[in-house]
């Protein structure tokens, strides 16, 4: 568990210094008050199967303009533009008190569970990018491993675990690497297609018990040490339609006869005696829903996106523990995501999707994106905007609520999305990965920062580092301004997407005003007080 969070003390003093005291300490008691009510009713109220909430929740803010804070001036009126080639507008900051937060309630099942920093791996070895994975500080590993069909591809009665000698190797090197694995598990044998001759496809009503067997098997196999796996996602991408290769990595549970629920129905009668079987194994398991494609249309038209609804409406949302999804950058996918449900494609996708799920009952229901990336399509000019989009999904991923998030992938690549060459060099998105997780090595996520319009500001910190993240979304530099007096030493570490930076000052943008002003682009911006 974490320690309640405090901003730096230099701030709360500011806070307090206000020329009101006898108002602002009402302001503070009641704030107090609604922490205490929050915290006996989230503790009625959470579901204590799964996750505790990692980031901290902002319990109570009480802001106020910087001018009404004692010893600052009003820096809106003092500002001035820094000097540079594309200078819009000046954003403005707040001053803000933070009282102890309130934590969702611990869970057994995860306990210590890492950053959501995640990375898919075609196989989890050196010559896959295992070193490279550790340099970079990922936590997570996706491994689309386990196949039903080479196990036992002759009938239910027999398993042939030899045939996993790889895959038990590549989960050894994990534990050891220290990568927590999400294993998924797909892959009909042909002695229990319902679609004859695709094994991406979905199980014989008759064979849905020998499933419940197998995954059992499986999990009784490798819950414990050396291999240590606790999470487990049941096929990949199963709202998609057999209509590609029959043996694909993706599912194929797709049903287009279905209008109502695109074969989710369907879906939702595997999970029903899978999951029973997992947590008889296992009951320390999470169970994912195989990664949704989550598209809107498949390629003839139909509503994809009533999967889901079709697992919720046939009840499986009581037979998983986690919602998996992918959100990818791609012009023809965020155009119709982006225009109705948010800002970015991961922040769209997360809302719609947590729509759905309230609406039957499941608003609370953790959520992973377990495939994301950034498409090139093999366009060098393109590598720069993928680096910079590592940082901002990422930090979007944080302040969605997601518990993961997985790139995809290390080596192994979809349309440019790798971020290592097939020599195993780096791409810059690799090194911006790596600066992320050393920027915010240690730190939760905070909030994010009303920074002014068209400026993404959000802040990560652990009671003694505060670090923001700043970057801008129209294509134009802005101006923050960060007061001396938020640092202990009156100076500030200004770093770009590489973690390469230098310490400024009050006089380095040229101005002696009692503040620091970081010229902002779309390519993001570390910034953080110098002890």
């Amino acid at each position: 568990m974490r320690e309640d969070n405090m901003l730096p003390e230099q701030r709360v003093q500011n806070c307090l210094a206000m020329r009101r005291p006898a108002l602002w300490f009402a302001l503070f008691t009641m704030a107090a008050i609604t922490v205490l009510v929050a915290a006996v009713f989230l503790s009625g109220q959470e579901d204590s199967r799964i996750w505790a909430d990692s980031a901290l929740r902002q319990a109570a803010v009480v802001s106020a303009p910087l001018s009404k804070v004692e010893g600052l001036s009003n820096h809106q009126d003092i500002a001035g533009p820094v000097p540079g080639p594309a200078f819009q507008g000046e954003q403005v900051l707040t001053g803000t008190l933070y009282l102890p937060v309130v934590m969702r309630g611990f869970d057994p099942a995860c306990p210590g569970c890492p950053p959501l920093f995640g990375i898919e791996m075609g196989g989890i070895n050196n010559a896959n990018g295992l070193q490279q994975a550790v340099e970079a500080r990922m936590r997570w590993v996706r491994y689309n491993a386990i196949r039903w069909d080479v196990v036992q591809p002759n009938g239910p009665g027999t398993y042939d675990w030899g045939a996993l000698s790889n895959v038990e190797s590549h989960l050894l090197n994990a534990q050891q690497a220290g990568l927590w694995p999400i294993v998924i598990i797909r892959g009909t044998p042909s002695w229990a297609q319902k679609i004859p001759g695709y094994s991406c496809g979905p199980i014989k009503q008759d064979r849905l018990d020998e499933f419940a067997t197998f995954v059992s098997a499986v999990v009784q196999r490798y819950k414990d040490p050396p291999y240590n796996v606790k999470f487990w996602e049941l096929w990949n991408e199963p709202d998609n339609l057999p209509w590609g290769s029959p043996d694909s990595g993706y599912g194929c549970w797709g049903d287009t006869t279905d209008s109502a629920g695109y074969g989710g129905g369907y879906y939702a009668q595997m999970l029903k005696q899978a999951y029973p079987a997992v947590k008889a194994a296992d009951p320390e398991a999470q169970v994912l829903i195989g990664g949704l494609l989550y598209a809107w249309y498949d390629p003839y038209g139909r509503p994809m996106i009533n999967f889901l609804k079709g697992v919720l409406a046939a009840g499986g949302g009581d037979y998983f523990d986690i919602l998996s999804y992918h959100a990818y950058s791609s012009p023809a996918d965020e155009a119709y995501w982006i225009d109705e449900w948010g800002e970015t494609i991961l922040e769209a996708k997360t809302a719609h999707i947590r729509q759905v799920l309230a609406a039957y009952g499941y608003a609370d229901k953790p959520m992973m994106c377990t495939e994301a990336g950034y498409r090139t399509f093999g366009d060098d000019s393109k590598l720069e905007t993928q680096a910079n989009y590592v940082v901002t999904d990422y930090v979007q991923a944080f302040s969605s609520g997601l518990k993961v998030h997985i790139w995809y992938g290390l080596k192994n690549d979809f349309q440019g999305t790798s971020l290592l060459n097939p020599d195993l060099s780096p791409k810059p998105a690799c090194n911006a990965y790596q600066a992320m997780t050393q920027q915010l090595d240690g730190l939760y996520y905070q909030r994010r920062v009303p920074a002014g319009s068209n400026v993404e500001e959000h802040e990560f910190g652990n009671g003694t580092r505060t670090v923001w993240v700043i970057w801008t979304t129209d294509g134009y530099y802005h101006s923050v301004h960060f007061p001396t007096a938020w640092s202990p030493s009156g100076q500030f570490w200004v770093r770009n997407k590489y973690g390469e930076g230098t310490i400024w000052s009050d006089a380095s943008d040229g101005h002696i005003d009692g503040q620091v002003t970081v010229q902002v682009s779309g390519s993001p911006f570390y910034v953080e007080p110098v002890q």
